[in-house]
Parts: C-alpha cells; sequence; structure tokens
C-alpha cells in the first residue's frame, strides 16, 4: 500500500513539475531570437532559449552578417504560423536579466529554436544546465 501511495504521489508530483506552456499571437520581432507576442492582454517580450542570431545595430552593439536575413527568416515563420506556443523550462528560469521572457517557441508543432539552427541562422549559446531541449539544441548546431 505504501508503495502504491508513493507512486501517486510521483505521478501528481511529475504533472506539477512540467514546463509551463502558453499559447500566444504574434505581435513582432526585435531581431532573429527575440520577439513580441500577445498572451490575453499582456505583452510578452521573449528571447529563445539556447540560441544566438546575429545582431542587429543598437546602443553600442554593432551590426552582425546576416542579422537582417535571421530576423526575416524568424519574422516570416511566426507570421505564417496557424498556432504559437511559448514553453518555459524550469531549468532556464522565467526571465532574463533584460526581463525578457526566456522561451521555446513552437510553431505548428515545430521548434523554432532549432529550426532557425537547423537554416543556419542562429547558433547553440547560453545553455548553461541540462535545458530540456538541450541536446536536439547542440545536435542540430553540430549538423
Amino acid at each position: 500500500m505504501k508503495k502504491l501511495l508513493f507512486f501517486i504521489f510521483l505521478f501528481f508530483f511529475s504533472i506539477n513539475v512540467n514546463a509551463k506552456t502558453i499559447t500566444v499571437k504574434f505581435k513582432s520581432c526585435s531581431d532573429g531570437d527575440t520577439a513580441h507576442f500577445t498572451y490575453n492582454t499582456e505583452d510578452i517580450k521573449a528571447r529563445f532559449i539556447g540560441i544566438d542570431t546575429p545582431e542587429l545595430k543598437h546602443d553600442n552593439q554593432e551590426y552582425e552578417y546576416y542579422a537582417n536575413e535571421a530576423k526575416d527568416y524568424t519574422c516570416n515563420k511566426l507570421k505564417e504560423a496557424k498556432v504559437i506556443k511559448l514553453e518555459y523550462d524550469d531549468k532556464a528560469g522565467e526571465k532574463d536579466k533584460y526581463e525578457r521572457h526566456l522561451v521555446y517557441v513552437w510553431i505548428d508543432n515545430t521548434l523554432l529554436n532549432e529550426d532557425l539552427i537547423f537554416n543556419g541562422y542562429a547558433e547553440a549559446k547560453y545553455i548553461y544546465d541540462n535545458y530540456k531541449y538541450k541536446d536536439r539544441i547542440i545536435n542540430k548546431d553540430k549538423m
């Protein structure tokens, strides 16, 4: 009986610790790895976990080659999407130091973070822990 209760406890505990996923509407792109979404009435500025795309010129940051192409690719994918979901990773934290939500972006059941690497617009970067899709992202970067 104790074993049964233990397994029931584990089952419900594992359900409660799953990463939060929300369905959002696309609003705009900042660059290839940062975008704005609307969730209910909330504006969410999201930074894509585990990847880095070339930077557009801003503040003290110089323009990096292919920054516009990376931004255009991301924006087009998000504009064409039927369903966009943001998934949080418990190991990454909910926000970064700039108050951007740290997320995986799912477009019609495709992981955009991974897709950006596969198509040459991003590289695997800023993976500080055993993130949920760490292996998928790192393996795409090696292709």
